[in-house]
């Protein structure tokens, strides 16, 4: 996805990501809330279509284990909000939602750089449920991870809000 360690940087400092699609509609409250878990991680979406995710996490020391290794939480934080962003973006918005069903994820290698770089990518989109492929890597290009998320397409019950009223 970028070529460089300063082409990452670039992304992540960026005040917008790059859309195409007619997605535009659909992000305004999803990139804008202070209150998801995106936003409290510091993900930063940096391409959205509806066939692929991009997003830049910069790492931070909350983000380690007390024995120093990277928190494998974090990996499919990021693979999880990638895949959710993009499965939002392919059902019929008003009348469906997407939900985590299923992720799995293979950890490959530490987390040494300062910057998690993940893509993710559908391998299936249908009906009643989509399928994302997330690779992640860090700024110089290493895989870190893979991660596949099945997301399930439910409708919209107005009388009975998705929301939690914690």
């Amino acid at each position: 996805m970028y070529g460089t360690v300063e082409e990452v940087e670039r992304a992540y400092n960026s005040d917008a990501p790059t859309v195409v699609d007619d997605c535009v509609k659909q992000l305004g409250f999803m990139l804008t809330n202070p209150n998801n878990l995106d936003t409290h991680f510091g993900i930063k979406f940096t391409f959205i279509s509806k066939k692929r995710v991009c997003g830049i996490l910069k790492v931070s020391e909350i983000m380690y284990r007390d024995d120093g290794s990277f928190n494998s939480a974090v990996n499919f934080t990021i693979a999880e909000s990638l895949a959710s962003f993009g499965a939002f973006l392919n059902v019929e918005q008003g009348k469906e939602a997407s939900v985590g069903q299923e992720i799995n994820a293979s950890h490959i290698s530490p987390v040494t750089g300062r910057y998690v770089v993940g893509v993710s990518t559908p391998l299936f989109i249908g009906k009643s449920s989509h399928v994302w492929n997330t690779e992640l890597r860090d700024e110089f290009g290493t895989l870190i991870g893979l991660s596949r998320c099945t997301v399930t397409v439910i409708p919209i019950n107005k009388s009975a809000p998705l929301k939690s009223k914690l």
